[in-house]
């Protein structure tokens, strides 16, 4: 879903399995960590990506916070 907004995942390279990295062609919108920390969806930027590192206790609702926010960015 958050392909269709814009974003896709950052190259694997050496990160670790459970980093997801998302970007977006033009680099992140500014403040985007912050908007996104708002909505209570922490995340850190890491260069031009977003270092997303989801846990056993996140749920759906978390998810869709975070994809209601990259969806103002699109």
């Amino acid at each position: 879903r958050a392909a269709a907004l814009g974003f896709h995942d950052a190259a694997a390279g050496p990160r670790a399995g459970h980093f997801l990295g998302l970007t977006r062609k033009g680099g992140l919108p500014d403040g985007l960590p912050e908007r996104l920390a708002q909505a209570q969806v922490h995340v850190s930027q890491r260069g031009h990506s977003l270092r997303i590192t989801p846990h056993l206790w996140n749920d759906e609702a978390d998810v869709e916070r975070l994809l209601t926010v990259l969806a103002t960015e699109a």
